[in-house]
């Protein structure tokens, strides 16, 4: 296995090393550290979209510009969530493609490697798109509701 800093490297030597002979299966485990940066900003726009939705029933009509920032940085960690996930994504098919590059001729063993890398990859850049279009769905409903309170307070 190549050595390198990149984020996923951990995770694919422990997949290959703890593979059986037999196909690997995919969990939501091996995504590794893009499992918890990604949950993080999961966490952040559920946490924003509580806030948002605690100012907005104690607002009553007041200046809403707090109230706007709170809903808007939900988009945004949404957003951030998915740029995480296809950079994941990127790093985990470039590691894959590494595997390839530096096996002259393509061995079995490395079809797992090869398999679990593209697997990681893809799981990434899925978790990350759920999380943006969960975020994008809670920003719409929450401003949505703020122009709603806005309307109803005038």
């Amino acid at each position: 296995m190549i050595s390198t800093p990149l984020f996923l490297a951990d995770v694919l030597q422990e997949a290959v090393a703890n593979a059986p002979d037999a196909m690997p299966t995919f969990s939501i485990g091996l995504l590794g550290k893009s499992l918890i940066t990604i949950t993080v900003s999961a966490l952040l726009v559920l946490c924003l979209s509580a806030r948002a939705v605690w100012r907005i029933l104690r607002a009553g009509g007041d200046d809403n510009t707090p109230i706007r920032s709170t809903v808007d940085s939900v988009l945004f960690w949404g957003g951030f969530a998915f740029v995480l996930g296809v950079f994941h994504t990127f790093m985990g098919l470039i590691m894959a493609s590494l595997s390839v590059a530096s096996s002259a001729p393509v061995l079995p063993e490395d079809h797992e490697l090869i398999g679990t890398g593209v697997a990681i990859a893809l799981g990434a850049g899925a978790y990350g798109s759920v999380v943006c279009l969960l975020a994008g769905l809670l920003w719409l409903w929450l401003r949505h509701w703020l122009r709603r309170a806005e309307l109803s307070a005038t």
